[in-house]
């Protein structure tokens, strides 16, 4: 407010305004938590904020046509069950961390959580493994971009050629203990 109006707000004027304007948002929420709830792909994450001084977590539930944000004091599955209501999409998309599983069909690990930590470790070590895997991810984002023009038999040979390349880099005996240990997160993505 400062750098846009010239006005300074403390954080209680701040939350007052935010309180009276939430009426204004309600309606586009619930239309977005409704979607959320029917869609057959969801992506989850949540990372750590602070409310009123106690530590908390900011969720952000991603569809196709809607993304819905919500604050809770855990991290624990029951946000989502909350949030999804009953719904199991087909797919969900999250990192390995357990209250993010169980939710869908299928579960799809999110490919830029294993970058994140592919890149740390490429930086961090002198293996060969890392950047092995760091190239196999460019080829993921890669076919990604194009999965909706391929035809159903391309996609399928590429994503079975990526699947050989994957299995043969995860059994790429290293003497790194970062290398072993993205090795193994990988290997358990995987499953």
């Amino acid at each position: 407010m400062s750098d846009l109006f010239g006005l300074t707000l403390s954080q209680g004027g701040l939350m007052n305004l935010l309180q009276r304007a939430q009426g204004r948002f309600r309606s586009g929420r619930e239309k977005a938590v409704s979607t959320l709830r029917r869609a057959a792909v969801v992506a989850s994450d949540e990372t750590g904020v602070r409310i009123e001084g106690s530590n908390a977590l900011h969720w952000v539930f991603h569809a196709a046509d809607a993304v819905v944000h919500t604050a809770s004091p855990t991290r624990g599955t029951v946000v989502v069950r909350q949030m999804m209501d009953g719904h199991r999409p087909v797919v969900w998309i999250s990192d390995r961390y357990t209250a993010q599983q169980g939710h869908a069909a299928e579960h799809q690990t999110c490919l830029a959580h294993l970058a994140r930590d592919v890149a740390y470790v490429v930086e961090a070590s002198d293996d060969s493994v890392p950047w092995r895997l760091r190239l196999w991810l460019q080829s993921v984002f890669a076919l990604a971009e194009r999965v909706t023009t391929l035809a159903t038999s391309t996609r399928a040979a590429k994503r079975r050629s990526l699947d050989r390349q994957l299995g043969a880099i995860l059994v790429t005996s290293s003497r790194c203990d970062l290398t072993r240990d993205l090795q193994a997160k990988i290997g358990r993505a995987r499953g």
